[in-house]
C-alpha cells in the first residue's frame, strides 16, 4: 500500500456518507494478517497461567479480560488481547508462542502503519491543504497494533464491546467473523463485514478534534451473536507524536484543548495506562 493517495473521491465519499471505507489489501498483506490470527490462536488457546507472564507495560503484550472498557465504567469488553508498538522497547518473552505473535504483529504494524500514515495525511490535504511531507514517519512511533480475541461470552453479555470511539488518530481493522456495527451520519448502527481481501479505516477521536470535528469520530460496537464461538479482530491504532497534534483547523471544538495531554491520557478512557512522553 503506498504512502499516499488512498483517500481518492470514492473512499471521501464513503467516509462522509457511512464513517468508514473500505481499503483494499496486497496478497501479501493478507497473508500476513491471516498469519497473525493463526499464531494468534495458538497463543490464545493456551491457558491463563501460561499467557498472564506476556503482560507487559504501557498496554503492550498480553492483556486479559476485565481489564479493557468500551468507554462504559459498568462492563469490560468480553475479549482478551496482544498488542505491540514501537514507542515500548522490543520485549523479550519466555513464551514462544507470545514471542511468534509479537514478531508477527510487529511485521503487520511495519506493513500497515504506512498505509495509515497516507491516509492522515491524504485527509489532512482534503481538509486544511497540508503538505503530505509533513506526516512523513510521523505515525511511526506512537501507533500501535491490537489483536482481540473472543470465545466466551458471559451469560446476558448483548456486546462484545459497546458503543464507543476509539481515542487515536485512525483506525485500521480486520476481523474473522460478523459482530461489527457501525453507527452511520444518520443516527442508525449497520452491521459491516470486512472481506479478507481488505481493511476498513474510520476516525477516531484524536482525528476528529484535528479537523475542527469536520470529521467525526466514528462511534461503533461488536455485538456478541449467539454461537459464533472464537472471534478475532486485528486493529491498528495510528497516532501522531503528542506533540505534533496541533489542530489543522482551529475553532470552538478544539480551541483549548490541550491535545498533547489528551493524546497522552486517552488510553485511560477504556481503562488503560497512560502513554508516557520521553525527553
Amino acid at each position: 500500500m503506498p504512502p499516499g493517495g488512498l483517500v481518492d473521491d470514492l473512499a471521501w465519499a464513503d467516509l462522509n456518507k457511512t464513517g468508514f471505507f473500505r481499503l483494499p489489501v496486497e496478497v501479501e498483506v493478507q497473508a500476513k494478517i491471516q498469519g497473525a490470527y493463526d499464531v494468534a490462536s495458538v497463543f490464545f488457546d493456551q491457558s491463563i497461567g501460561e499467557k498472564i507472564g506476556s503482560r507487559r507495560s504501557e498496554n503492550t503484550g498480553y492483556r486479559p479480560y476485565g481489564i479493557e472498557r468500551s468507554k462504559s465504567l459498568d462492563h469490560f469488553d468480553e475479549i482478551e488481547s496482544f498488542s505491540v508498538t514501537r514507542k515500548v522497547a522490543l520485549t523479550r518473552f519466555e513464551n514462544d508462542p507470545a514471542t511468534n505473535l509479537h514478531e508477527q504483529l510487529l511485521e503487520l504494524l511495519n506493513l500497515l502503519e504506512p498505509a495509515a500514515e497516507g491516509i492522515v495525511a491524504d485527509i489532512a490535504a482534503r481538509i486544511a491543504g497540508a503538505s503530505r511531507e509533513k506526516f512523513k514517519s510521523e505515525l511511526r512511533k506512537w501507533s500501535y497494533i491490537q489483536l482481540n480475541h473472543r470465545f466466551d461470552v458471559h451469560d446476558g453479555a448483548e456486546f462484545t464491546s459497546a458503543v464507543h470511539d476509539d481515542a487515536c488518530v485512525l483506525t485500521l481493522m480486520s476481523n474473522t467473523g460478523p459482530g461489527l456495527e457501525i453507527k452511520s451520519p444518520d443516527g442508525r448502527f449497520r452491521p459491516i463485514e470486512i472481506a479478507r481481501t481488505e481493511v476498513i479505516a474510520f476516525p477516531g477521536e484524536i482525528l476528529s478534534l484535528l479537523s475542527g470535528r469536520m470529521l467525526p469520530a466514528t462511534h461503533h460496537r461488536v455485538r456478541a451473536l449467539p454461537g459464533q464461538g472464537k472471534r478475532m479482530a486485528l486493529l491498528l491504532f495510528a497516532d501522531l507524536d503528542p506533540r505534533r497534534c496541533i489542530p489543522w483547523i482551529i475553532n470552538d471544538s478544539n480551541r483549548d484543548i490541550n491535545m498533547c495531554e489528551l493524546v497522552l491520557k486517552s488510553p485511560t478512557t477504556h481503562g488503560l495506562e497512560a502513554w508516557r512522553l520521553e525527553d
